[in-house]
């Protein structure tokens, strides 16, 4: 399954990418798609196999905002992200 991660910064986005990679995911940057959001961004793409578990450092280092999953190429928000705490 394909999921998509997206960020309020570009700064998450390439830290998101770093800290997914070393966490041994085939995560790709690349721009949000237009299905899922119409305003510019950075987001991380990534596969996993059905059943899995997204990494720990998702959870405990990241700071996103939604993450998708894919079927039949369609986009469907699976969970919004933590938030900041306020305004940034």
């Amino acid at each position: 399954m394909l999921y998509l991660m997206t960020f309020s910064s570009h700064f998450d986005a390439i830290f998101a990418n770093r800290t997914l990679k070393s966490a041994g995911l085939d995560v790709r940057l690349m721009p949000v798609p237009r299905a899922v959001s119409a305003s510019c961004g950075t987001c991380v793409c990534f596969p996993m196999k059905e059943g899995a578990r997204p990494p720990e450092a998702l959870w405990r280092h990241l700071v996103w905002e939604r993450l998708y999953s894919q079927c039949d190429g369609v986009w469907t928000e699976l969970v919004r992200g933590p938030s900041r705490g306020g305004p940034c």
